[in-house]
């Protein structure tokens, strides 16, 4: 028989249950923190001293009663980074609110120290960015966050514009915490982080900063061996450098680039066999305005454009590899995927027995033939 649920009692059922998401929907409204309590990070900087552990400084843009935005910083002490920030907000109360294109700024000294135990708080952060920035100032952390131009402080996404011009322009290799993650988990592989320092008033991309497999600053790469970093690890699409052709000198544009590595084994070693191919514009061509330059300049200019990447590529391997036992090429990582045998053997022993392999590289660069050249002595 069935049985019929007396009209009052849906009535009581259906009104307490409108009423348990009304509660609902107030409580959530309830929770949210208003704008004008929140800091508004758009840079963060983490500096290190023996004598007074970490400091933290933030960057941010404060809501102000005038409905206008203005920047300020903010710098507190702590024993970890975690506290340092905590205690950047039990200053005045507020909550800090990261925003998606935040800069992350670590201090030279505490680079040298080691970046690993100070990086844990960015990366198990759900409220900071994957995409945020990653840089290391030369100098600190708190002087370039509170860098200013004409009395106003720099924007903190400054920094970021610098190191993104920086990787555009082959002198820097930009880094964000997605990149961070991947280079620290290949296997036996090392970061990097682009260095960034003040000329004047601006902010300027001045090369690539080294870390070993602890996390901690061991070299600086030059724009050179910078852009051999690149070519080696496949990430070289833009920049420029110049090249003797003969009597005339060549300002080069770098257009596309591909590398590809092969691991052979090899008399109980292994050969790490490196192919770049490089596509080239012509920029400009300084020689003589009444010579013409016929098609064997093209010849010259990718020759000499060869041996000049080439000497980049293996300076890279000798100041990471060979000097600093740092491989940010993941070249472990290549051993591992193509004879993984070998790099059970190895990889408890890796830093020294990279030092022990081959690297031979190769260059193949094109210069691009158009049908009417940019620079119009060449024929």
């Amino acid at each position: 028989m069935k049985k019929h649920i007396p009209v009052r009692v849906l009535k009581c059922t259906l009104l307490a249950t409108l009423g348990g998401y009304f509660c609902l929907f107030l409580t959530a409204c309830q929770l949210q923190i208003p704008l004008g309590q929140r800091l508004l990070v758009q840079g963060v900087g983490v500096d290190w001293s023996e004598e007074e552990g970490y400091t933290a400084t933030l960057q941010v843009n404060e809501v102000q009663q005038d409905s206008g935005n203005g920047i300020a910083v903010y710098t507190a002490k702590g024993e970890t980074v975690l506290e340092a920030v905590r205690n950047v907000s039990s200053q005045n109360g507020k909550i800090p609110l990261y925003f998606h294109d935040l800069t992350v700024v670590f201090g030279e000294e505490a680079a040298k120290y080691g970046l690993s135990q100070m990086l844990d708080y960015f990366l198990r952060n759900a409220d900071i960015p994957s995409a945020s920035i990653l840089l290391v100032a030369r100098g600190t952390a708190q002087e370039m966050l509170s860098a200013k131009k004409e009395d106003r402080i720099l924007p903190a996404s400054q920094l970021g514009d610098a190191v993104g011009a920086g990787s555009y322009n082959g002198r820097t290799a930009a880094v964000d915490i997605t990149a961070l993650l991947n280079h620290i988990s290949g296997e036996g592989s090392s970061a990097y982080l682009p260095l960034v320092q003040m000329e004047g008033d601006t902010p300027v991309a001045s090369g690539t900063v080294l870390l070993n497999g602890k996390g901690k600053m061991v070299d600086t790469l030059s724009v050179e061996e910078t852009r051999g970093l690149l070519l080696l690890t496949n990430r070289q699409q833009d920049g420029y450098f110049s090249v003797e052709a003969g009597d005339a000198e060549a300002a080069l544009e770098i257009g596309e680039c591909n590398s590809e590595i092969t691991v052979i084994e090899q008399d109980q070693t292994v050969l790490f066999q490196v192919t770049i191919s490089c596509g080239l514009n012509i920029g400009a061509l300084d020689g003589s305005l009444e010579k013409k330059y016929d098609e064997s300049y093209y010849e010259k200019i990718e020759k000499a454009a060869e041996e000049k990447l080439k000497k980049d590529a293996q300076s890279a391997i000798e100041t990471c590899v060979f000097k600093n036992q740092a491989d940010v090429f993941q070249f472990g990582r290549w051993l591992h995927k193509e004879n993984p045998e070998i790099w059970k053997q190895w990889q408890d022993i890796w830093p020294e027995k990279m030092t022990q392999c081959i690297y031979d590289v190769q260059i193949q660069a094109e210069v691009q033939r158009v049908g009417k050249e940019i620079s119009p002595s060449i024929e």
